[in-house]
């Protein structure tokens, strides 16, 4: 299994046809990493934590860490008080310390989730694609709705923190930029 890693893009404001069709670019076996253009990668082996744990739950969609989306998603956010911290060094340091916790590599992602990052096989899109026509708002809770409701798991990679900017500028109540 190779996972592809993409940023989709829409200038049509429709994400999940721009999701679909990036899905639809990847050979079948593989899987792909799609994150938002507002994150990045904060350790040099993010790409390998990436591709070990797609390759063990390869039934599973995966999500991550961060430090900032919004609060319902709590099992995504980091543990550490760095929602507001512009300090890029201390998420690289938060970033280096999770990656090498003993815990198990992954767990259980449940309530409300974030789609910032979202490891996908191929196998498991075609059974639940992107619902089309619903902007750029919602689309990753739509997805999560739907794949739990066919009970296809969704785990979060313990060992992976990513940076969101996540609306920092304006707060996260502020949409403006998404109309």
């Amino acid at each position: 299994m190779k996972v592809w890693h993409f940023t989709p893009w829409s200038n049509e404001r429709d994400l999940g046809a721009a999701y679909n069709e990036y899905m639809s670019l990847i050979p079948d076996g593989d899987a792909a990493c799609i994150r938002d253009m507002d994150t990045m990668f904060l350790t040099p082996d993010a790409g390998q934590i990436i591709q070990q744990v797609a390759e063990a739950n390869a039934k599973a969609v995966l999500v991550c860490y961060t430090n900032r989306i919004y609060p319902t998603a709590k099992t995504q956010l980091s543990s550490e008080n760095l929602f507001d911290s512009t300090d890029i060094l201390k998420h690289i340091k938060y970033a280096d310390l999770i990656r090498f916790l003993p815990d198990s590599k992954t767990s259980e992602a449940e309530g409300p989730l974030s789609g910032f990052l979202m490891v996908i096989p191929k196998a498991i899109w075609k059974i639940v694609p992107f619902r089309r026509g619903r902007g750029l708002l919602g689309v990753d809770t739509q997805f999560f709705k739907d794949l739990r409701t066919i009970g296809i798991p969704i785990l979060r990679i313990n060992h992976l923190y990513i940076f969101h900017i996540y609306r920092m500028k304006n707060g996260i109540d502020n949409k403006m930029h998404l109309l």
